[in-house]
């Protein structure tokens, strides 16, 4: 694991240290992330499986990735740092057929996902039931926060996300999983797209900072040398222009 490897300080920190204001830090660790309140530590659930290895307010480091070595000078033992990031993994897979068989009604059939996620990520993991979703997803809160207002932007009307049902409840559970799943990977931000889903960043010394659902900044801006060849830039708030 990062824990047996040399001057693993350098690692941790490389060049996010400075990035004290969008880091996945304690606040979303606590609030939504690892140390959250999810379905895999409610119940007959107790505990995740797996620690942090580093963890600050500005920043909470999870051992995902192990990192590798090449020495580009074996005497002076110098070289560079690298880890392996598979793309496509049975993980993730079981996480969105499970959001599959809820956007499609069958809410047993992703609680069965669910389930096999669980036993290999909970360290004393049971089945996942729907009892056990309704006492975490039920109400209001949710891991220990506001919960999150889904608005999603594909038509799927036989959901009404305001009306607190089964379905809703599963898709939140899916969307939590998924995003402890994916960390570090940059797939969160198309859960956030697809649900409309806002996003607020509450940072040291400052005011939190909040990406609504219909901010403009949710679009990436088209690149200066794509913009310099004549093609109109994506719309930004007046402020920024």
């Amino acid at each position: 694991m990062l824990a047996g490897l040399p001057s693993i300080n350098a690692y941790v920190a490389g060049l996010w240290v400075r990035a004290r204001r969008y880091a996945y830090g304690i606040f979303v660790d606590d609030y939504e992330g690892y140390n959250s309140d999810g379905f895999w530590n409610a119940e007959d659930n107790p505990n995740w499986a797996y620690g942090t290895y580093y963890r600050t307010a500005a920043k909470v480091v999870f051992p995902k990735f192990d990192v590798f070595f090449v020495f580009t000078d074996v005497i002076a033992q110098t070289g560079r740092p690298y880890n392996i990031a598979p793309l496509f993994t049975a993980d993730e897979t079981l996480l969105t057929r499970a959001e599959a068989r809820a956007l499609l009604g069958d809410l047993d059939g992703a609680l069965v996902d669910l389930t096999y996620w669980n036993r290999s990520h909970g360290s004393s993991p049971g089945d996942v039931t729907m009892e056990l979703i309704r006492s975490v997803y039920g109400s209001s809160a949710q891991y220990g926060a506001t919960k999150k207002v889904l608005t999603p932007i594909f038509n799927e009307p036989d959901i009404d996300y305001d009306s607190n049902t089964d379905k809703e409840y599963v898709i939140h559970a899916v969307l939590h999983a998924h995003r402890l799943e994916t960390i570090y990977e940059g797939l969160r931000w198309f859960q956030i797209r697809r649900y409309g889903i806002e996003v607020e960043h509450v940072h040291e010394g400052g005011f939190p900072d909040v990406l609504s659902v219909g901010d403009l900044r949710r679009v990436f801006q088209i690149p200066g040398y794509v913009r310099g060849a004549g093609m109109t830039p994506n719309p930004r708030p007046e402020e920024e222009i």
